[in-house]
C-alpha cells in the first residue's frame, strides 16, 4: 500500500527559515503580553503568587493563586475570559492540581488557582480587557469577603 500522506521531496529550507522567525517573533510577542498580565495584576494585587518560574515557562501560560478567592468563584464572576483551574486532561476532575501541589502550594491554595493561556492572535486590547476583568473581580471578590471584615476588626 502506498502511503498518500508521503512526503515527495523533502522540506524547503527558506520556508523553514521563515517559520522559525515567525515563530520567534510571536512568541516574543506572547512574552510582552504574558509580562504586562503578570505585572499588571501584581501591581493592583500584590498578594497574588505566580506559579512557576517567571522567566522559565512557556510564552503562552500564566498560572496565577489567588489567596482566600475561590478560583470557581472568580471564574463566574470574570466575563469574556477564558480561563480554568487546572489542565485540559483534569477538567473534569475537582481535586486541586497535583502540578500546582508539586510546587509545594496547599489544597487551600491550589484550589485559588488560575491558569491563562494566551494565543498567537491575542491581541493588546483584548489582554487589556482580561487584565482589567481579573484586577476588578479579584477586587469585588476580596472586598465582599468575610474574611475582609475580620481584617479590619
Amino acid at each position: 500500500m502506498i502511503n498518500a500522506y508521503r512526503r515527495k521531496k523533502p522540506p524547503d529550507p527558506e520556508k523553514c527559515l521563515l517559520y522559525l522567525e515567525k515563530m520567534e517573533n510571536e512568541n516574543a510577542w506572547l512574552i510582552t503580553l504574558r509580562d504586562k498580565m503578570i505585572d499588571e495584576i501584581f501591581t493592583s494585587h500584590p498578594n497574588t503568587i505566580l506559579n512557576g518560574s517567571r522567566e522559565n515557562r512557556l510564552s503562552n501560560n500564566i498560572n496565577f493563586c489567588f489567596p482566600n478567592i475561590d478560583a470557581e468563584t472568580l471564574i463566574i464572576k470574570m466575563k469574556g475570559i477564558a480561563c480554568s483551574t487546572g489542565s485540559a486532561c483534569s477538567s473534569a476532575n475537582l481535586e486541586p492540581s497535583h502540578v500546582i501541589k508539586a510546587l509545594g502550594r496547599d489544597s487551600e491554595m491550589a484550589h485559588s488557582s488560575l491558569r491563562f493561556s494566551l494565543g498567537r492572535f491575542n491581541t493588546k486590547e483584548e489582554i487589556e480587557f482580561a487584565i482589567k476583568e481579573i484586577i476588578d473581580s479579584v477586587s469585588m471578590i476580596k472586598e465582599k469577603s468575610p474574611q475582609k471584615e475580620l481584617i479590619n476588626a
